[in-house]
């Protein structure tokens, strides 16, 4: 598997590590259950993902039975659209990797290139690591983009 596979990883890891509940269809979850359930859908669809982004739009934007768009719920009356928060993440770890083209030490081991959430999490690593400002993102207020 490829570099945009341990971008999805990584995606779903950041997930995981959110301190935030997540909706879907109206009902609130942990972070763990989110990626969980990304996870799952993303395992039926793989066939029809082919980056990150298309995980993003496909997956991880809104229900398929119902529609509704999955949000992140940073206070009681306060939603993001899990859509713009995981672009938001992709954007800033783009960003940091067009920084300085990597080098063939530095690029993410084979354990990242193997498509496994395990591989999201050297990713997640080696990107914190080097310092990353994404590190802190899902920590704080997700920064969504006005549409």
């Amino acid at each position: 598997l490829d570099f945009e596979q341990a971008k999805i990883d990584f995606l779903l890891e950041r997930l995981s590590k959110s301190p935030y509940d997540f909706v879907r269809n109206g009902q609130s979850f942990s972070s763990q259950r989110a990626m969980m359930h990304l996870k799952w859908k993303y395992f039926r669809a793989k066939d029809q993902i082919f980056t990150a982004t298309d995980f993003i739009e496909k997956v991880a934007a809104r229900s398929k039975v119902t529609g509704q768009p999955y949000l992140i719920k940073i206070a009681p009356y306060e939603f993001y659209p899990v859509d713009d928060v995981l672009k938001n993440e992709l954007s800033q770890l783009d960003e940091y990797l067009a920084l300085k083209p990597l080098s063939e030490k530095e690029r993410p081991s084979t354990a990242v290139q193997s498509g496994t959430i395990e591989g999201g999490e050297k990713l997640f690593q080696e990107v914190k690591e080097k310092g990353v400002a994404v590190d802190n993102t899902m920590k704080q207020k997700p920064m969504v983009q006005n549409r």
